[in-house]
């Protein structure tokens, strides 16, 4: 069964670890688009899946641990520690990789991953080349990885599974409330627009009216005097 680990160095991290090409395969289907996915450039290796716990600030001020994007969620900027242990783990993990002093690592958020059938089993793609990232990392452990590697444990894919298909209800109810929200705003917008352009009319009307009464004035004031 694939990994997990956790650290109260970093309690709002989550790391999930494939320990073959089979489970790789797994996990991409049920990682979230915005979880960050690690791999040892040019060397085979564990796929290193990162995920964000914390609370995701809306637009409104109001935290929840789900982005309120309409669209796929960004993923977030990985602190500079988490970023060093991700890259010492899946270093680790790689059997050439592992015995180099140094080696560079690469990591994209997972919405930028591609499978397709013709692909070999734990082989994936990327839809953009210029979403991927890479960081240098030489041989070591911090003190966040040995603490990550203490408090390692299994967790069942299935699980892993629910827990997706909960965040997808969850962001698609997100998704619903945004365009709730969007449609309240233009529908408001159109009314107040209507309520200016009557107003508009309504003190045109009043102008013209006035003009009327002054002439009729003017009028019967010149016929007083004729």
């Amino acid at each position: 069964m694939p990994a997990v680990m956790r650290s109260e160095l970093a309690p709002e991290y989550r790391v999930y670890l494939g320990v073959d090409k089979h489970e790789n395969d797994e996990l991409l289907k049920v990682a979230f688009p915005d979880d960050w996915w690690f791999h040892v450039d040019r060397h085979s290796s564990a796929h290193i899946y990162l995920r964000y716990e914390g609370a995701h600030s809306g637009p409104d001020g109001v935290e929840s641990t789900v982005s309120t994007a309409v669209t796929t969620p960004e993923p977030p900027d990985i602190a500079a520690a988490v970023l060093e242990a991700c890259a010492q783990l899946v270093k680790l993990n790689s059997i050439e990789g592992s015995k180099l002093p140094r080696v560079e690592v690469v990591y994209t958020p997972v919405s930028n991953l591609t499978k397709s059938a013709q692909m070999d089993v734990g082989q994936v793609g990327f839809r953009s080349t210029r979403e991927v990232r890479r960081v240098r990392v030489e041989r070591g452990k911090s003190d966040l990885l040995r603490d990550w590697l203490r408090h390692r444990t299994e967790c069942a894919v299935e699980d892993m599974r629910r827990e997706r298909q909960d965040r997808d209800a969850e962001l698609l109810r997100a998704r619903r409330a945004a365009a709730r929200r969007q449609h309240q705003a233009e529908r408001e917008a159109r009314e107040r627009h209507q309520r200016e352009k009557q107003e508009r009319s309504y003190d045109r009307v009043f102008v013209e009216d006035a003009m009327t009464s002054n002439r009729e004035v003017d009028e019967n004031y010149e016929d007083e005097f004729m």
